[in-house]
């Protein structure tokens, strides 16, 4: 189908945005410096001449830097009781 090659980005886009500036929550704004990062950086690649799929594990690093920043900042104490 044809949106396919584009769902990493999108995902990669929003929760950078959501990580940069929404504390863990999305939205428009954030996503917008999300997306403007990501082209900015795959601009730079492509100028310098790194292979195509660079390109993704770049965007999939992003993607796991940003999940797992996004769950640090919000993480919350958990207390276990046990029966």
């Amino acid at each position: 189908v044809g949106g396919e090659g584009y769902l990493l980005e999108a995902f990669a886009a929003v929760f950078l945005g959501a990580t940069v500036l929404g504390k863990g929550k999305p939205h428009v704004l954030g996503t917008l410096v999300g997306v403007f990062f990501l082209y900015m950086v795959d601009s730079g690649m492509n100028m310098v001449g790194f292979p195509f799929a660079a390109r993704h594990i770049f965007q999939g690093l992003v993607l796991i830097v940003a999940v797992g920043a996004n769950a640090l900042l919000n993480r919350e104490e958990v207390h276990l009781k046990f029966i």
